[in-house]
């Protein structure tokens, strides 16, 4: 995945907009936080880096002598194997598995305290020593420790994420890409099983009440997921076809469906892998997981969202099922026998051909499920506004068919028992909500419309994305004004207002061409970062 935790399992980081009344309590929200933001991911990230110059190293500053032993944990030795197996298997990228397990123990003998947060500079150039030192031994590759600079934190203690950087002694070869190293973060976690699945599909009391306490329908071990995890990241090592791309977006459609792209290439990966190493049957299984994280973790995770920043739709990015079910169909149609025989370039080949017919148009994709997460699956303002506008119609639909399939997914994933109401609904999510009910559809979609006109003519000429969001964040702080104040129709109006500004500005946002560039921080784009071998 990329740093983006939570859609199943990548890591990302999450910002909570002000609170308005009609949403989730903030003590709920925290909480839901912290559990996405501290859950590994069953299926993490994805950092790319781009061509750029790195800093010279500081004259005078000469290297200390470091203190450097081996580790021989048990996660030492599983990081081992998968370093011998897959270091060097394919011809255009150098893997290194890195191990925290080494970094700790190594950074403790060379003064550095374990389980800092931020380190001192000497201690971070220690780390950084460590680094080149470590990435030499596993590559053969010699880089100057200033190579890793601001990685120190990565280095200790970061999971599930894979960095891929453009390595070369030329600016020539850097910007030509022909050569790679992909420093793979490998799963680390020793959660019991039920923990890291609840932490996977973001299950918190506070937030969906008894579902939190249901029991897991045949869930992997603990180690078999392990194992996905680290094979989803070493797809995204090898995909020469997204993952340099994803450096190169340039406004926030693109990056969006390029990072789609990009995970549902590491899926179907993964699927192979493990359909390769014996387990053929698995595929409907990770369908169902993945879609049942995000039927419950992306409503929290919109809420904590906002509609500017690229996290909004990132639940609509790792819907990765269709990825693992025509995997699954593939594995059937070869056999086992069949597929183990096939060279790794094979694999590749046919990943990528997967890839491509199992990707979402995320331009549609992306607002339907923002929306429907934005309001916990009440389609209520969709309603009459769908009748008449075929991009909305277009949208309801493709929500509405999400929404079937992630309700199915969350009864197979969970035992609810003979639970006769649909989890998929607002009650569901202990969210302070406006109720629509007394208000009516057409009210409703007419109000949202009147929204809409009044963001467009405040836009003036600056008929921008920007400039709309900018108009859209005022309209925001003029309304929670008005919540302040003691008129209380008025603090009705605005009330209903602040709930229908999220498809007010869908409205208007549709209607702009998508050309800004995408609020992406290096949590989710990665480092833009190469890599020059030392003289």
């Amino acid at each position: 995945m990329s740093r983006y935790q939570g859609e199943a399992f990548g890591r990302s980081g999450h910002s909570i907009a002000k609170k308005s009344p009609f949403r989730a309590s903030l003590t709920a929200l925290f909480t839901a936080a912290a559990m996405l933001l501290s859950s590994t991911p069953a299926v993490a990230d994805i950092e790319v880096g781009q061509g750029l110059k790195l800093k010279p190293r500081s004259k005078g500053r000469a290297d200390t002598e470091l203190v450097v032993q081996p580790s021989q944990t048990a996660l030492s030795q599983r990081l081992s194997e998968l370093q011998q197996r897959f270091g060097t298997m394919v011809r255009d990228v150098k893997l290194v598995v890195i191990d925290k397990d080494w970094f700790q123990k190594n950074a403790v003998l060379n003064g550095v305290p374990p389980y800092q947060y931020a380190l001192p500079p000497t201690q971070a150039q220690t780390v950084q020593q460590l680094a080149a030192e470590f990435i030499r031994s596993r590559s053969g590759l010699s880089f100057p420790p200033e190579s890793f600079q601001g990685m120190e934190k990565e280095m200790m203690r970061t999971e599930g994420m894979s960095l891929k950087l453009p390595y070369g002694a030329t600016e020539e070869a850097l910007l030509g890409g022909q050569q790679s190293i992909c420093l793979l973060y490998p799963h680390y976690s020793d959660w019991d099983r039920d923990s890291y699945y609840k932490n996977l599909l973001g299950l918190n009391p506070s937030i969906h009440g008894d579902i939190a306490q249901a029991h897991l329908r045949d869930p992997q071990s603990l180690e078999f997921m392990k194992r996905f995890v680290d094979y989803h990241e070493i797809g995204h090592c090898y995909d020469r076809w997204n993952v340099t791309a994803l450096a190169q977006s340039q406004n926030a459609g693109e990056f969006l469906t390029t990072r789609h792209k990009a995970e549902v290439f590491a899926e179907v990966f993964a699927n192979l892998m493990l359909a390769r190493d014996g387990y053929t049957e698995f595929s409907q299984k990770q369908a169902d997981l993945r879609l049942a994280i995000a039927a419950l973790s992306g409503p929290v995770k919109a809420a904590m969202s906002d509609p500017r920043e690229v996290s909004f739709y990132m639940t609509s990015v790792y819907l990765l099922q269709e990825g693992s079910r025509n995997a699954g169909a593939e594995i059937e149609r070869l056999g086992l026998s069949r597929l183990q025989a096939m060279s790794i370039e094979e694999v590749l080949t046919l990943t990528n051909e997967i890839t491509n017919r199992s990707v979402f148009d995320l331009q549609d994709t992306a607002s339907a499920v923002g929306y429907m997460m934005y309001n916990a699956y009440d389609f209520t303002a969709w309603e009459e506004a769908r009748l008449t506008n075929p991009i909305i119609q277009r949208r309801y639909d493709i929500a509405q068919r999400l929404k079937a399939d992630m309700e199915g997914a969350v009864h197979r994933v969970l035992d609810l028992g003979n639970r006769s109401q649909p989890v998929l609904q607002p009650a569901s999510f202990n969210f302070e909500r406006v109720t629509f009910s007394s208000v009516g559809a057409t009210a409703l979609q007419a109000r949202a419309s009147e929204l809409a006109r009044d963001l467009q003519a405040r836009m003036g000429r600056n008929l921008s994305r920007d400039n709309l969001i900018r108009v859209y964040t005022a309209r925001k702080d003029e309304l929670r004004r008005t919540l302040e104040g003691t008129d209380v129709p008025a603090k009705e109006q605005a009330t209903i207002d602040l709930s229908l500004m999220m498809m007010a500005l869908r409205q208007a946002y549709d209607l702009l061409p998508l050309t800004a560039r995408p609020a992406v921080n290096d949590s989710q784009r990665g480092m833009p970062l190469s890599l020059k071998p030392a003289a």
